[in-house]
């Protein structure tokens, strides 16, 4: 399928008039349809031509629909809805990181597709943006991922992290699947925190409580409800996919079950990731005060720490404890600053996701493991082949004993065993030389490389496992 840019620029003005004409203007929800507070927007078409890297929308029709103002629900809707979105995640993750430059492969354009078929899903697999919809009669007609920039700058953000740190692909570690998710749900909350009218709605609707729910906190409502609808109560949170405003704290995933309802932690990537981003929301909440000036405290608490943020995930060792090494990056790359330091060490100990004694400016002891591992040189590496691999069997459903290898990150091979025996019950992996089927939930691959079978990570999925 040919990619078309959704860039538009507008034409000259007359020669003795106005430099140029008035950009023309899209319809645009700037958070999720089932968030209504601030109704619909009107901003000028995103122009992409100076934005780099970016993602370029593919078209429903034959051609990029002109931008102007269509109705809703409609594919000219839904290309510029998702345009906009793109435009803004990837212009924000460009100023919050001097470090993302490209897409993964070097890339400068990532392409994006509005309406990738039916089922309740949306994903990132490195070669492109792929959000679905399906038919709930629940909500009385279709629900396209497309339309929810919640759900349109998480799978950007799971493209922005694979280009800061593309060793985290492969590897078959718990936290480092769960951090990928986090990451991603961070990129959400970042880009709503950057709109000035839901920063003052969440500072309204917290009331200083930095772990109160809010507009913000509470991500892809119309997913969630989809979800509820379809696949009955525990499969999202009673009102959107996942809510960032959670008490969860760090325990290790080989203590915690493969699956269960929303209101359970477990170490499936989607659940496990809330530690995380709940810690995230926490921290911004506190920095940010109480005062008259909480809205503008938003502000500048998201974007410190999204900013520390995005270099601890590139400077951060693929250990054991995965959680604990980000978070010590985290504080460190924070030097100190306050009152963003403070409120994140807070509220990393409370999580259980920084030891007793680590300050600022003092990462701590390396989790086992970790000695001499070098994060540069583990980006820039093909895991698959290169980096702890391990050999794995696995007996499938069908009684089928498969071994491959894979790479184990720094778990060990207990872990990596659990992280394939997982794949295997929730559907999530593909044989050697299988057809993936319509609406398959494969996230992994066996494949055949130079007589040995590997591993391979080929997508990362949009909706948990249950």
């Amino acid at each position: 399928m040919a990619i078309r840019s959704h860039r538009h620029v507008a034409a000259p003005g007359p020669k003795h008039g106005p430099a140029h004409a008035a950009a023309p203007r899209i319809r645009f929800i700037p958070n999720d349809p089932l968030q209504p507070a601030l109704g619909v927007e009107h901003p000028p078409a995103p122009d992409d031509a100076k934005l780099a890297p970016r993602a370029s929308v593919i078209p429903e029709t034959a051609a990029a629909p002109p931008a102007r103002e269509y109705p809703l629900d409609t594919p000219g809707f839904r290309y510029w809805q998702l345009a906009e979105a793109l435009h803004r995640g990837a212009r924000l993750w460009s100023a919050l990181s001097p470090r993302f430059r490209a897409w993964q492969g070097g890339r400068e354009e990532l392409p994006a597709v509005p309406d990738g078929g039916e089922e309740l899903n949306a994903w990132y697999d490195r070669s492109a943006l792929v959000f679905c919809h399906v038919h709930d009669a629940g909500a009385g007609g279709d629900v396209y991922a497309s339309q929810s920039v919640d759900v349109a700058c998480h799978e950007e953000a799971h493209a922005v992290l694979d280009a800061l740190r593309p060793d985290l692909w492969d590897a078959a570690a718990f936290e480092a699947g769960a951090f990928h998710e986090a990451f991603a749900d961070i990129g959400s909350l970042l880009v709503a925190l950057d709109h000035p009218g839901l920063r003052a709605l969440a500072a309204a609707q917290q009331k200083g409580d930095p772990r109160a729910s809010s507009d913000v906190s509470r991500l892809a409502e119309q997913l969630g409800r989809a979800a509820l609808d379809l696949y009955g109560p525990g499969a999202s949170e009673p009102d959107c996919l996942r809510d960032a405003a959670n008490s969860f704290v760090y325990l290790s995933p080989m203590d915690l079950p493969s699956g269960g309802p929303a209101s359970q932690l477990t170490r499936e990537s989607h659940s496990f990731a809330r530690i995380f981003s709940g810690a995230f929301h926490e921290a911004v909440g506190r920095a940010a005060g109480t005062g008259v000036s909480r809205e503008a405290g938003l502000d500048a608490a998201s974007k410190a720490l999204g900013r520390a943020l995005a270099e601890a995930a590139v400077t951060a060792p693929l250990a054991p404890r995965f959680f604990h090494s980000v978070a010590r990056e985290w504080l460190t790359a924070l030097g100190g600053v306050e009152p963003f330091a403070g409120a994140l060490q807070s509220t990393l100990r409370e999580r259980r996701l920084l030891r007793a004694g680590t300050s600022s400016g003092d990462p701590g002891a390396s989790e086992p493991g970790a000695a001499g591992c070098d994060a540069t040189r583990l980006a820039a590496a093909d895991l698959s082949t290169g980096h702890a691999l391990r050999k794995v069997c696995i007996r499938h459903a069908d009684g089928e004993i498969t071994c491959f290898a894979l790479a184990a990150g720094a778990g060990g091979e207990a872990e990596a065993a659990a992280f394939v025996e997982d794949l295997e019950v929730h559907g999530r992996l593909e044989r050697a030389g299988g057809v993936r089927a319509p609406g398959s939930r494969a996230t992994h691959r066996i494949e055949e490389q130079g007589g040995t079978r590997v591993l391979r990570r080929i997508r990362i999925h949009g909706l948990r496992d249950g």
